[in-house]
């Protein structure tokens, strides 16, 4: 309830996620830091379930281009 002044046991329970093989963690207190809770949930559901596919998406795009876009000006 209180990880935006307190993330230190979200950030522990990253970590254990990301040691037992999840990759993509959303954790609350780094998405949206601010008091409220259920805001602050539904934006945190929100980005765990959209940022895999959006990532997908960015790769797949960026595939279609010879320099995949790194050497842009």
């Amino acid at each position: 309830m209180h990880s935006y002044a307190f993330p230190d046991q979200e950030e522990k329970l990253e970590k254990i996620a990301r040691e037992v093989g999840f990759e993509q963690i959303s954790l609350s207190s780094k998405v949206m830091p601010r008091i409220k809770l259920v805001e602050r949930g539904q934006t945190c559901c929100v980005d765990a379930y959209l940022n895999p596919h959006i990532f997908r998406y960015l790769t797949s795009f960026v595939q279609g281009f010879d320099d995949q876009l790194y050497k842009r000006v």
